[in-house]
């Protein structure tokens, strides 16, 4: 069975900075590698409870430089926030830079749903049904008719 280590970005202490966090990911990827994982998987955070790795595709290329034989998973990309066009391309350029070890993990996200608790976001289901929708998302009446 192989298993896969995922990387934590936590940065418990806002002032150890950014440059520490990152020492640490790469730290965790090289014993896991050492420990005989299969992979490390690398997530994607976005400034949000302390939780630094903005783009999952650079801190794998980042490990690959270190690291000879572990997997490099994204845990995962987040679509909705990328250009398609440019995103391809970066991608390209990750595998060849990781020499063949990056597996893309993908997924969508909703802008400012990962801050409601499931719980929330079920009662405010419940709470509101679903009705007619503008064009950005927010409730509508219907027209009256002239």
């Amino acid at each position: 069975m192989d298993f896969i280590h995922f990387l934590s970005s936590h940065m418990l202490d806002p002032k150890q900075g950014g440059k520490r966090l990152y020492k640490e990911v790469l730290e965790q990827a090289l014993h896991a590698e050492a420990c005989g994982f299969q992979g490390v998987g690398i997530p994607e955070h976005h400034l949000v409870n302390v939780l630094l790795i903005p783009s999952p595709l650079q801190m794998a290329v980042k490990i690959a430089a270190h690291t000879k034989r572990v997997s490099l998973v994204t845990s995962v990309c987040q679509l909705p926030l990328r250009d398609m066009r440019v995103f391809a391309g970066e991608v390209v350029q990750a595998q060849v830079l990781c020499e063949g070890r990056l597996m893309l993990g993908v997924g969508r996200t909703e802008p400012n749903r990962h801050r409601q608790s499931a719980r929330g976001r079920r009662r405010k289901r419940l709470a509101h049904p679903p009705g007619p929708r503008g064009l950005h998302g927010q409730a509508h009446a219907p027209r009256a008719r002239r």
